[in-house]
């Protein structure tokens, strides 16, 4: 007897399990996954050959409160700093010049550059500042936080990485 997959309730995976391909979901032709409709999916109801191109309070809403993408946010955050190990404002432009193309696929030009130093140099005197509004800041995600980086700069690169995500240019590759 064939087992009867259940697609009115959800159930977390845990462990090894959490992280596999998306491909392994199971999608309803006329109810698909939420974030599939929130970025714009084309319906599977109908062949689709353009997207839509949007830019929604949802998507940025996602992107900055979703587990998934903050926990990808701290790992990518943490790669950075076991990467660039060293003095924060020595390497801080090497993080973000190595970084932002991991996130989006493009170069940034100095003047966009000189803006994420700011942001990010900001909020690491506000994350420095306001330690308890911060302390669930990475709690997020299956993967442990690493013990070996200092929270107060992965927390910073973190939601420097989590702002990357909300970008139109990250979002939609014109």
């Amino acid at each position: 007897m064939k087992k009867q997959f259940n697609t009115l309730k959800f159930k977390r995976n845990t462990g090894d399990k959490l992280y596999r391909s998306g491909m392994y979901s199971i999608i309803k032709q006329s109810s698909p996954p939420p974030q599939m409709e929130l970025f714009d999916a084309p319906s599977r109801e109908f062949c689709s050959i353009n997207r839509n191109i949007t830019n929604t309070s949802l998507q940025s809403l996602a992107f900055m409160n979703d587990e998934m993408y903050l926990e990808m946010s701290r790992l990518m955050g943490t790669c950075l700093l076991k990467e660039f190990k060293g003095n924060w404002l020595e390497l801080i432009e090497a993080r973000i010049v190595y970084g932002l193309p991991l996130i989006n696929g493009r170069k940034t030009n100095r003047v966009k550059l000189n803006n994420w130093f700011k942001l990010t140099n900001n909020n690491l005197s506000r994350f420095n500042q306001n330690i308890d509004d911060t302390k669930n800041f990475l709690i997020y995600g299956g993967k442990a936080i690493d013990n070996n980086v200092i929270i107060r700069k992965l927390e910073t690169l973190t939601f420097a990485r989590s702002t990357a995500l909300d970008l139109d240019e990250t979002i939609n590759q014109h």
